[in-house]
């Protein structure tokens, strides 16, 4: 699945993620696909949810922090907490 997403084959990915999600819906890899593969179908909500699962199962998936944060980027709901500051 993970080859079949990097060489940009979505929808097989998708199709065989979801089967796999049917049968084990806790398990953190899967999870952690299923959401990076419902990204470039537009389903960021989704993606958002499911990588936020994730870190519920398993908190210490550094990848999934990181694309959690870039789930947040896409929905434009990143805090804005920190001034950039320009020399």
């Amino acid at each position: 699945m993970g080859n079949l997403y990097k060489e940009g084959r979505y929808s097989n990915a998708k199709t065989i993620t979801q089967k796999i999600f049917q049968i084990d819906p806790e398990q953190s890899v899967i999870l952690y696909l299923f959401g990076l593969i419902s990204r470039p179908f537009g389903e960021n909500n989704l993606a958002f949810e499911l990588i936020q699962k994730v870190l519920i199962y398993n908190p210490n998936y550094v990848d999934a922090h990181f694309n959690l944060g870039n789930a947040l980027k896409e929905q434009n709901k990143l805090l804005k907490r920190y001034k950039v500051i320009k020399k």
